[in-house]
């Protein structure tokens, strides 16, 4: 686990990154939904990023550290694991995993919606990670997003 002071100056960094993953995500003309799960959530920036940008969704952070869970900004907070998330199968119009694949043994997709969409961002260094991953969607796009920190992006919708 990382410090909650850590992830603070995490913040520009990983708003750069949603700039790029959101402008692709507009440029393919895919939605978000109405309900998002940020799984491995940390300090929310998720959440903090799309209120900053008026997207009106209600997001779910889902993080395993209660200590930095406690500092979200996000709508709901719900302690626990992305390898077995405790949501029903079918509730999450979007799933956002963003530098937290490559720390997991799998990635439980069963909460996002049949036409769903899934959102996976690793550490460049952690690319094969995300490709060994067994995801329940189809792949729509990749990209590296070459800023402060190079970043591999996999977008997926079921």
């Amino acid at each position: 686990m990382f410090s909650s002071k850590i992830y603070k100056s995490w913040r520009e960094i990983q708003f750069e990154k949603f700039d790029n993953i959101f402008e692709k995500l507009r440029k393919l003309g895919l939605d978000l939904g109405k309900l998002v799960l940020d799984a491995g959530s940390g300090n929310g920036f998720l959440k903090e990023y799309l209120k900053a940008h008026d997207v009106d969704v209600e997001v779910v952070a889902l993080d395993v550290d209660l200590e930095i869970l406690l500092e979200n900004s996000s709508d709901y907070k719900v302690l626990g694991d992305a390898n077995f998330t405790p949501f029903k199968r079918g509730v999450f119009d979007a799933i956002f995993c963003i530098d937290v694949a490559h720390l997991l043994k799998r990635l439980d997709t069963s909460p996002l919606k049949s036409s769903g969409l899934l959102v996976i961002a690793v550490p460049y260094r952690f690319k094969e990670r995300i490709n060994s991953l067994k995801v329940d969607a189809e792949k729509v796009f990749e990209f590296v997003s070459d800023g402060r920190e190079k970043e591999y992006v996999k977008i997926f919708q079921r």
